[in-house]
């Protein structure tokens, strides 16, 4: 993956042992989408997406409200937290995230 200066420029894909390997706009690394490009940045649609449907599954079930409650903490709170002190978050991003 290509970041900061070296974005812009043509480079030739690389060789490992007769192998090419070409260069990606983006790695999954421990389930964080790492973007490519002027600045490396994150991509958080597929974490919130993952929440999304962990809290509609959840949402779902007939079961008392506190079972519910429960179950979001343990099961739904940690895919949205994964990885969070890792990463740098601007401000503008969690207000975005919010509404």
């Amino acid at each position: 993956m290509k970041v900061e200066c070296s974005y812009k420029y043509n480079i030739t894909n690389m060789v490992l042992m007769n192998n090419t390997v070409n260069w990606v706009d983006s790695v999954k690394y421990l389930g964080i989408i790492c973007l490519g490009g002027a600045s490396l940045s994150v991509d958080y649609a597929d974490i919130k997406r993952k929440f999304y449907v962990a809290c509609n599954s959840v949402l779902g079930k007939y079961a008392d409200e506190c079972v519910k409650l429960s179950l979001m903490k343990t099961m739904c709170l940690p895919m949205l937290t994964h990885c969070l002190g890792a990463l740098d978050i601007a401000s503008h991003i969690v207000k975005d995230t919010i509404q």
